[in-house]
């Protein structure tokens, strides 16, 4: 299935594993892919690998730029920042799970990787990006990932908006 996830999606699903293992959930859940949404579009990812970078001895810190285009974020920093408050009050922290272990999806996470993938389809475009995994959040209608976002004036009609114009 990631095999048609762009790179940056594939970005975020990483991000998402990593925020699961930080509060010891038994899977990787809508909260977690929404918080590495934001992050992501807030530049996090390319954060972190810019510390992991600088930390290696002997790298120049402009290698980090190679393949880690800046993008224009579709959240505000003021709808980011309420989004992760919000989510941050879902989660239960227990006991970190490291990097190296396998962590399975949850049910609704897959349905959502399952309808991100339809709507690539369905609008004819080549590759899963970010804005799809939320436009396929956004259909998760009981989820309380999903009301977080909606909380903050975000509809799928204006994530599919974005992505049909590049925005």
């Amino acid at each position: 299935m990631f095999e048609q996830f762009s790179e940056r999606a594939r970005q975020v699903v990483y991000l998402a594993r990593m925020y699961a293992g930080k509060t010891g959930a038994p899977d990787i859940d809508l909260a977690h892919l929404v918080e590495a949404l934001v992050r992501e579009d807030q530049g996090e990812f390319r954060n972190i690998v810019s510390r992991e970078i600088d930390s290696l001895p002997q790298t120049p810190s402009s290698f980090v730029s190679v393949g880690l285009r800046r993008y224009r974020p579709f959240f505000s920093s003021e709808a980011a920042a309420k989004i992760l408050l919000r989510l941050d009050q879902l989660f239960t922290n227990a006991q970190a799970i490291p990097h190296s272990a396998d962590m399975p999806v949850s049910a609704a996470l897959g349905r959502t990787f399952a309808a991100a993938t339809a709507l690539r389809v369905e609008l004819n475009q080549e590759q899963v990006e970010p804005l799809h995994l939320l436009a396929a959040v956004l259909s998760e209608e009981s989820s309380q990932a999903c009301d977080v976002v909606k909380r903050v004036g975000i509809s799928r009609d204006a994530v599919i908006t974005a992505i049909q114009t590049g925005s």
